[in-house]
């Protein structure tokens, strides 16, 4: 559970640096975009506006990767539990007899 909160935490996190760079790259587009006129002969953009694009990019593969470890936490978890009653039923089961199961007691 700890693992998953924390996991789910990072994501959150993530997502909002996501969105706040994203915001800021195309706000930056939008303002070169407007500056470009047909007598412009070169524009450089500058290596902040790449630098928040891919950091975007980076941020938001990190919130998927930490909702992607939260359900496979969650999955791998009642997937053990499954496991387990079902080793503890044959477990109870053999030494009884079958005259008795997890169910009974």
């Amino acid at each position: 559970k700890k693992v998953a909160a924390g996991a789910l935490g990072i994501a959150g996190v993530a997502s909002l640096g996501g969105m706040i760079l994203g915001s800021v790259t195309s706000s930056s587009v939008a303002s070169l975009v407007t500056k470009v006129s047909f007598d412009a002969i070169q524009v450089h953009e500058g290596r902040m506006v790449i630098a928040f694009g891919w950091t975007t990019f980076a941020l938001v593969t990190a919130s998927f990767l930490g909702v992607s470890a939260v359900v496979f936490v969650e999955w791998g978890a009642e997937k053990a539990r499954m496991v387990a009653e079902a080793q503890g039923e044959k477990a109870v089961r053999g030494i009884t007899g079958d005259r008795l199961g997890l169910d009974d007691m």
